[in-house]
């Protein structure tokens, strides 16, 4: 062999070996998949709702919510319309993230609903004859104080007072004699 067909045989080795490098090169180089949403948050009143967000999308996914969240269609492939509900509220303000993903792309909305200001979950207390004690839930959104009057000396309630979220309460009947205001 001469040295001009060793280049030669040389010279076309490395040719093919720089084709199939941009052969790989080009079919390993697709593009990412990609999800968008029209909104990057939402927000409720504590009645709830129904919210729409567009989402735009090359590939398949699905939705993650939180349990107070609902998410329509769960799941799809490519752009779609996505209805969200939301529970009416009886509680504190809630958040969330509501999470549209496939195995390569993400997209996340932050989610908050409004809560109540004030609510005791029973107002009107009757206690039976055996002198049990009745417990309730008092939730807020600011710090409160019972007051019990001045005719119902006989009834306590532990605690008197509470902050800004949920609390238990137990009210107690004194032992029966005679409660006649």
């Amino acid at each position: 062999r001469t040295l001009s067909q060793f280049l030669l045989d040389t010279l076309s080795n490395m040719t093919f070996v720089i084709l199939m490098i941009i052969v790989m090169l080009s079919v390993s180089c697709t593009e990412k998949e990609s999800i968008t949403a029209s909104k990057t948050s939402l927000e409720w009143t504590m009645d709830g709702g129904r919210k729409t967000v567009d989402i735009t999308a090359d590939c398949s996914w699905t939705v993650t919510a939180p349990e107070w969240v609902t998410a329509e269609p769960a799941s799809g492939t490519g752009s779609s319309s996505l209805v969200i509900r939301a529970a009416k509220n009886e509680g504190m303000e809630r958040t969330g993230t509501l999470i549209i993903s496939s195995a390569e792309a993400m997209a996340e909305i932050a989610l908050v609903q409004k809560g109540v200001d004030f609510r005791a979950d029973q107002t009107i207390f009757e206690f039976a004859s055996d002198g049990a004690s009745i417990d309730f839930t008092i939730t807020s959104t600011y710090d409160w104080k019972i007051n019990i009057s001045e005719e119902a000396y006989w009834v306590s309630a532990e605690p008197l007072s509470g902050k800004s979220g949920v609390t238990k309460v137990r009210l107690t009947p004194a032992p029966f004699t005679d409660r006649t205001p």
